[in-house]
């Protein structure tokens, strides 16, 4: 399995576990805004991420406006090591 459809497989589970999104509004096109997560959603929605991979994401690092697709490669950076995020 590819690194990038690890990221992006856990954004959606995530979001269609933890956060109940319906699966039909999740696409690499979306954005957190646009799947109405507010504010103290994407940082409840870091603290997940940081709880499932051991890497530490921030409320700033999962912004409303990054595309679901964005964001998975972001995972997949900080995965890898990389320090740089998808904005």
């Amino acid at each position: 399995m590819s690194t990038e459809i690890q990221g992006y497989g856990l954004v959606v589970d995530v979001l269609t576990g933890k956060f109940r999104v319906p699966s039909d509004r999740v696409s690499p096109g979306a954005t957190l805004a646009g799947l109405e997560l507010d504010s103290l959603a994407l940082v409840e929605f870091a603290l997940t991420l940081t709880d499932r991979t051991g890497v530490r994401f921030t409320g700033e690092e999962v912004g409303a406006d990054l595309t679901l697709g964005a964001l998975g490669e972001a995972v997949d950076a900080r995965l890898r090591g990389d320090t740089a995020t998808a904005r």
